[in-house]
């Protein structure tokens, strides 16, 4: 039997997600026009996207929210664009889950995650 892949893509919805997000430190402080932006863009997301906002509050740098993606959204589907391949990305998980379950992981970035069994079937809620 050969080797199988241990890269899974986690799908998850119909869960609480807290996200955190910080503007660049050279951006200064945002100003209030920049947060009407910011709150704008972050409805018209919700209007495409679909997802629920139970809590948010912006701060001068950074910003907090808490989401809900109902079955079948998930949070994967907002992509930076950064690089073309997931394993092209020093900083990422990928690299724990590429190759096989009998090779130990590569973690160039020195941060290795936890490994918990997923359901193989790409149908299963999890």
């Amino acid at each position: 039997m050969g080797a199988m892949s241990r890269l899974r893509r986690l799908v998850v919805s119909d869960r609480w997600f807290f996200i955190s997000c910080r503007v660049l430190p050279r951006r200064g402080i945002l100003s209030a026009s920049e947060f009407g932006c910011l709150a704008r863009v972050i409805q018209e997301r919700r209007e495409e996207h679909g997802f629920l906002l139970s809590a948010g509050v912006f701060l001068p740098d950074h910003g907090h929210a808490i989401i809900y993606p109902p079955y079948p959204l998930t949070i994967s589907t907002v992509k930076a664009g950064l690089v073309s391949r997931p394993e092209d990305w020093l900083w990422s998980s990928v690299h724990d889950y590429a190759g096989s379950i009998d090779q130990a992981p590569i973690t160039p970035s020195g941060l290795s995650v936890d490994r918990v069994s997923l359901p193989a079937d790409p149908r299963t809620r999890i």
